[in-house]
């Protein structure tokens, strides 16, 4: 908890509140790609563990500590603009079995 709590307060330098946000909608911190994941990578000591392609060509990534359990998903526009839209505790990385056919 102590790391998204970190998280999202170093994120929130990153980004402007809006006046109209109410305390009940979800917080979404955006920035550059390089200020997000520097932030995930640097001083939270985060990796990434995942990636895909979402809807429109944005890229998901997941991000994890092994450490700390702490984990993060991040979406980038293909204008460049990245989103931290969703952080937590408690990951874990499952093991996936091999598909296909054995070489």
């Amino acid at each position: 908890m102590r790391a998204l709590l970190t998280l999202i307060g170093l994120l929130a330098v990153l980004t402007l509140d809006s006046p109209e946000a109410s305390a009940q909608t979800p917080r979404v911190f955006c920035g550059t790609y390089d200020e997000i994941t520097s932030v995930l990578v640097d001083r939270l000591g985060e990796e990434r563990t995942g990636w895909g392609l979402g809807p429109d060509n944005r890229l998901v990534e997941v991000y994890n500590s092994r450490e700390t359990g702490a984990w993060a998903i991040i979406v980038t526009e293909p204008n460049g603009t990245t989103c931290l839209v969703m952080a937590g505790d408690y990951w874990q990385n499952l093991t996936l079995p091999v598909t296909g056919n054995p070489l």
